[in-house]
């Protein structure tokens, strides 16, 4: 593999992410879904982690910032590149191997970025207005931290955890791109699969790393944090890599029947 080629292709494709519509949006939206899941409560004792929380486990908001606002930023790249006849530019240039490496890991990486940072952004503008952290309020890992008073790396390894699953989802959306190169179905994708995968599942005795659940906005509950960071990577490290074969194999064959 050509690492300097690999590396020009991934700031390229950084580039186009980080500076699409879709990635801004997708931040804005995040917190603004997450302001709104708050709107009316009763916040007198809230803090910042308690409404963080609320508003991505205890409100409506969870599957629309999980499985849709992610993929906007890259994850339908592929399918728009296709649509304009702009995917053979690319891969002329790249190679095949290459052009789906850099789709899989920048959708990732874009996806991971649109969740982290739209959380942050949650917590930023409730800085002023609330404690960081009051009183236990799950029996999360990561509040345990927190109540040790470790609030800021609780917090940090909390938005890193569910940015993985923005990044799952837009990895998701690229894979499925690489079978129907459609933007929008493309974008619904991982939110129809999602609750698919549900409907099989819901009644199965699962363990916590095959519950589909766990792989959006659940949680695994190891015994420390750094455990269910480590088992949440690896999970969706593993989803991500089988997604990008199958990708890769889409890709050849869509390039070979053209």
């Amino acid at each position: 593999m050509n690492f300097w080629r690999l590396k020009q292709v991934l700031l390229t494709d950084l580039k186009r992410a980080v500076t699409s519509w879709g990635f801004m949006v997708g931040i804005l939206g995040v917190a603004g879904m997450m302001l709104m899941a708050i709107g009316g409560m009763e916040t007198q004792n809230a803090s910042v982690w308690y409404l963080m929380d609320l508003s991505i486990q205890g409100s409506g908001t969870t599957t629309l910032i999980f499985c849709i606002l992610p993929v906007f930023a890259f994850g339908i790249s592929y399918a728009s590149e296709w649509m304009q006849k702009a995917e053979r530019f690319w891969m002329v240039r790249t190679g095949v191997n290459l052009y789906v490496f850099s789709k899989v890991a920048i959708s990732f990486l874009s996806g991971f970025l649109v969740v982290f940072i739209g959380i942050a952004l949650f917590a930023i503008l409730l800085l002023p207005f609330f404690p960081i952290h009051t009183f236990m309020y799950s029996d999360s890992p990561y509040e345990l931290l927190a109540d040790q008073n470790m609030e800021i790396i609780g917090m940090l390894l909390y938005m890193i955890h569910h940015g993985i699953t923005g990044g799952l989802t837009s990895v998701c959306s690229m894979w499925f791109s690489s079978m129907i190169p459609d933007p929008f179905a493309a974008a619904a994708a991982p939110l129809v699969l999602y609750f698919f995968l549900l409907r099989i599942t819901g009644r199965l005795p699962l363990p916590a790393a095959l519950d589909p659940i766990n792989w959006n906005s659940g949680m695994y509950y190891a015994d420390t944090a750094g455990e269910t960071i480590i088992i949440k990577i690896g999970i969706s490290l593993a989803l991500c890599v089988i997604m990008g074969v199958l990708a890769g194999i889409n890709v050849r064959r869509r390039l070979l029947h053209e």
